[in-house]
């Protein structure tokens, strides 16, 4: 296994190291012990060497380049939630009475009432009716050798 130096690890963390490379260590980072220690070590050193940051100007700076968004108050989300339901209300009322009018729910009726009619006078089950099917066949061709 490839090992890099301290060095390379110093100038990962100072950041003059191009892209591709940076990626192949980051890889080599996740499967080598001895070269993340070397790593840490780096950082460490390069922490002496890093400003200072003063926590209350540091957050305040983040805070005024924050842009906070305005939330809509619930009144204007519960209006909005009822005019769309009683418009959906509307829209199913309408879409009944259309077929009503037209005739759709009584054509579904009397097509239900058919077949249940059609299927009173046929009760025999489909495999007796395959069976009587088959044996009517075999009697218009003389029946079986067997017989």
């Amino acid at each position: 296994m490839m090992h890099y130096s301290k060095e390379d690890w110093r100038n990962y963390t100072l950041d003059f190291i191009e892209s591709n490379e940076r990626e192949s260590m980051e890889e080599h980072l996740y499967e080598c012990d001895h070269c993340l220690a070397l790593y840490m070590e780096s950082i460490d050193e390069q922490h002496e060497n890093l400003p200072m940051i003063n926590d209350d100007s540091f957050t305040n700076e983040v805070m005024t380049q924050i842009n906070f968004e305005t939330l809509q108050p619930n009144e204007n989300i519960k209006t909005n939630s009822l005019k769309r339901t009683i418009i959906h209300y509307i829209i199913a009322t309408a879409a009944t009475i259309i077929f009503m009018v037209s005739g759709l729910f009584q054509y579904i009726f009397t097509a239900t009432s058919n077949f249940e009619k059609s299927s009173k006078h046929n009760e025999s089950s489909i495999s007796q009716q395959i069976v009587n099917k088959s044996v009517d066949t075999s009697k218009k061709d003389g029946g079986s050798k067997h017989e």
